[in-house]
């Protein structure tokens, strides 16, 4: 694939390029699927002010910079999990602006990351069996008092 680096600059607004853009358009910046069909997974990295009890800062208040990295997944409109959002943290609270991971080579950190990604896609599988168990008796106990 042929991306113009850097993806987002400071000349940038978060939809002026195909990454972000793909959340207004609804669709997959490399398959070009449907996000109403499929959903959609994503990867989000920065930092924000916030409070010491964590609130995120509006304004100039006094704040501390924290740094976090989430992959996550949001279900499609149509599924009965719409609007649940199952996310990760990777990087979460860091006190900094950033962060940086370091290895010997792009093969390592390719290595890496398909381990995070690995461990994210089974705990994404692990969060939509508790969502459909969690649906699933909420169903019930509406049946129940239905009934009752």
């Amino acid at each position: 694939m042929n991306y113009k680096y850097p993806l987002f600059s400071k000349d940038d607004t978060i939809l002026s390029n195909g990454f972000g853009g793909a959340l207004l358009n609804r669709t997959c910046p490399i398959c070009g699927g449907n996000f109403d069909n499929t959903g959609f997974a994503y990867f989000n990295a920065g930092a924000m002010h916030v409070k010491e009890n964590g609130d995120s800062v509006v304004g100039k208040q006094k704040a501390r910079l924290v740094s976090s990295w989430n992959i996550g997944y949001h279900y499609p409109e149509d599924c009965e999990y719409y609007g649940a959002l199952v996310s990760m943290g990777i990087v979460s609270g860091f006190p900094n602006d950033g962060f940086v991971f370091y290895f010997c080579s792009i093969k390592c950190l390719r290595k890496w990351l398909d381990a995070v990604l690995d461990d994210v896609e089974e705990y994404l599988q692990n969060e939509h069996v508790r969502l459909a168990s969690k649906f699933s008796e909420t169903h019930e106990n509406r049946n129940k008092i239905r009934r009752e």
